[in-house]
């Protein structure tokens, strides 16, 4: 590229955090060698340290102001307004809080960092906490275990975070209770909490609530890859990965959903039911007809879990691989299986997509969170009974985006994940908070976590 003068136009549109980063760090460098480069954009904070000079327009091409720059930015904050842009580094007014120097305002702890929710974590680090200054954000590892469940929560309350979003739970009331004891308030995203669960935490004030697909989607979603793949008639054996069944609804209900539709879809029964074999602790196979499914327990992340899966698999290599959890860390040890996950749009599914193993991904998108961190915050900044159900916590339904082959998962991942361009933006979130929009109300956050759809979300970024 050797030409003086370098014209762009919307150049950061659909690219996530790391991409963006690269191709900005490729024009600074082309800036420093001599060139001129002109860029239209619609947020002027992505180039805020890097131009010379920003310059507003009018709807017509009319200059309405120019000479902007990070020095003299907040003189022009009134023309921003005027002409309906968004101001760099706009943050909600709200009154200080005393905070022990160096620290920011807000600290919340993410639970169960797995390969699922490592998309959750870009969203929170690459957009959320570039947006809202005031709010800091610590992980775990992925929890497996109550035990670990409990050392995590323990060390964050030590730590000092005021709010917990937790994507797993082992025993919700207790985890509840011991945040409560310490003054923490506690949110579970993108997650299914069982209505007698439910019912056990609902009046605690420091739960939120949750938001996520709920019993009924969770097992649609199972039962639609397992409808997919019995009618693409791949294979008559099958190799299902259950996950936390039996300890985790979530996976419970995903693999019941398979199971189910499997039996139909093949005119069949299996002698135990599906509940028995969702919940199953071991490794158990079941015939009946042509039909042939192994369904297989566990967290295939954790290293000698996936090495049992992977040894499970080859004795009698399956033609369809269904997981009710992340599937990468044992994809390439599965041959030439079909496979199918409940996940999230992330990079990995993409590239199992264009290698042509995945065939099936029922996933959740990074920020498809956004409405529950603007629920913590609410709780964080003094608002949490302004957004409870009739003085409880509430339940939110979101559920998935699917897609069956390479181009249409890249249509929504673009969406789900660029870093000028998501499903939910900051803009989005504001007029959520409380702290911000002082109108806000649990039923405007209801809406706005109910339009989760990919045509709803596609249409709010027009």
């Amino acid at each position: 590229m050797e030409s003086r003068c370098i014209l762009l136009d919307e150049s950061f549109a659909n690219l996530d955090h790391e991409a963006a980063a690269q191709l900005l760090e490729m024009l600074l460098r082309m800036k420093i060698s001599g060139r001129t480069i002109l860029a239209i954009d619609h947020k002027a904070d992505l180039w805020l340290e890097a131009a010379d000079e920003i310059i507003l327009l009018e709807e017509g091409g009319k200059v309405a102001a120019r000479g902007i720059h990070c020095k003299n930015l907040p003189e022009h904050r009134a023309d921003f307004e005027r002409l309906g842009l968004f101001y760099p580094g706009s943050r909600p007014e709200r009154a200080a809080r005393p905070v022990a120097e160096g620290k920011p305002l807000l600290q919340m702890k993410l639970k169960d960092v797995s390969v699922l929710y490592q998309a959750f974590r870009e969203y929170l680090e690459s957009y959320i906490a570039g947006n809202f200054s005031d709010v800091d954000f610590l992980y775990s590892s992925e929890v497996t275990t109550e035990e670990k469940e409990m050392e995590f929560l323990n060390n964050a309350i030590a730590e000092g975070v005021e709010g917990v979003l937790a994507f797993n739970s082992f025993d919700l009331e207790k985890e509840v209770s011991l945040c409560a004891e310490n003054g923490v308030y506690f949110i579970r995203p993108s997650s299914t909490t069982d209505p007698e669960t439910f019912d056990k935490v609902a009046n605690n004030p420091y739960f939120l609530g949750y938001f996520g697909p709920g019993s009924e989607m969770e097992y649609q979603a199972g039962f639609d890859m397992g409808s997919y793949f019995a009618k693409e008639q791949i294979s008559d054996s099958y190799f299902l990965l259950s996950g936390g069944a039996g300890t985790n609804v979530m996976h419970e209900q995903r693999t019941e959903g398979m199971l189910d539709a499997l039996q139909e879809a093949y005119g069949v029964q299996f002698e135990q039911s599906s509940a028995e074999l969702a919940s199953a602790s071991e490794p158990v196979s079941v015939e009946a007809g042509n039909l042939k499914v192994t369904v297989f327990p566990g967290y295939i992340g954790v290293p000698d879990v996936g090495e049992k899966a992977v040894a499970e698999f080859e004795k009698d290599p399956a033609g369809v691989v269904m997981s009710t959890i992340p599937v990468q860390a044992i994809a390439d040890s599965l041959g030439d299986a079909s496979l199918g996950t409940v996940d999230c749009y992330t990079d990995t599914n993409g590239e199992l997509f264009r290698n042509g193993n995945l065939k099936y991904l029922c996933g959740k998108y990074e920020s498809i969170i956004g409405p529950a961190f603007a629920a913590m915050y609410n709780a964080v900044t003094g608002y949490s009974e302004d957004f409870r159900e009739d003085g409880k916590a509430f339940a939110i339904q979101q559920g998935f985006w699917t897609s069956t082959n390479y181009q249409d998962f890249q249509k929504k991942y673009e969406l789900s994940s660029g870093i000028t361009l998501n499903a939910y933006s900051y803009e989005d979130l504001l007029d959520v908070c409380k702290a911000h929009n002082p109108e806000a109300n649990l039923n405007d956050l209801k809406e706005l976590a109910g339009a989760w759809d990919f045509d709803s979300a596609a249409q709010r970024r027009k």
